[in-house]
């Protein structure tokens, strides 16, 4: 093929498909304007903190956002799927969009969160938590080193993926 070629700054050219806000003012602010299609974003923080609540609250935002179509896809290998209903009805989540578009899938299997996720096709894959996966073929458990780093590099990949089908569907 050709060889790469330097582009300056301003020619740059921009995605037609734009970053999809979840309404939470904050969260929209860090994120530079919404999530980006096929990044990876990773919350961290103390246990306890609420960052399962925020995930369950940002995911619900993404539903309002005219950006992408598609359902949440919620994968949790932290807690049950009765766990997140529970806690969505706290949250005033079951109702509407959220109750209906948030997808939950309680595993801790890589390979099965993919496989939903392209079954699935949506607009924002969560994983709570990347520590709780683990994949065939890898050893050690959830939560080591390798299983972090090759859970992340293939819901990246995954993400990748995604993007550029979005991209592609847009031009």
């Amino acid at each position: 093929g050709a060889p790469p070629v330097a582009v300056a700054l301003r020619a740059v050219p921009i995605s037609p498909a734009g970053r999809m806000a979840t309404g939470i003012d904050e969260v929209d602010r860090v994120l530079g304007g919404g999530f980006v299609p096929g990044a990876l974003v990773l919350l961290g923080g103390e246990p306890g903190i609420g960052k399962s609540t925020l995930i369950l609250e940002t995911a619900a935002g993404a539903l309002r956002s005219p950006a992408h179509d598609g359902p949440v896809l919620y994968a949790t290998g932290e807690e049950s799927a009765e766990q997140v209903h529970l806690r969505a009805a706290r949250l005033g989540l079951l109702d509407g969009a959220a109750g209906e578009g948030i997808r939950i899938l309680a595993v801790a299997d890589l390979d099965a969160v993919l496989e939903a996720a392209d079954r699935e096709r949506p607009r924002l894959l969560v994983v709570d938590s990347v520590q709780t996966l683990t994949t065939d073929g890898l050893e050690g458990p959830a939560g080591s080193v390798g299983q972090i780093r090759e859970a992340a590099a293939r819901i990246g990949a995954w993400a990748d993926r995604k993007s550029t089908r979005l991209n592609s569907s847009h031009t």
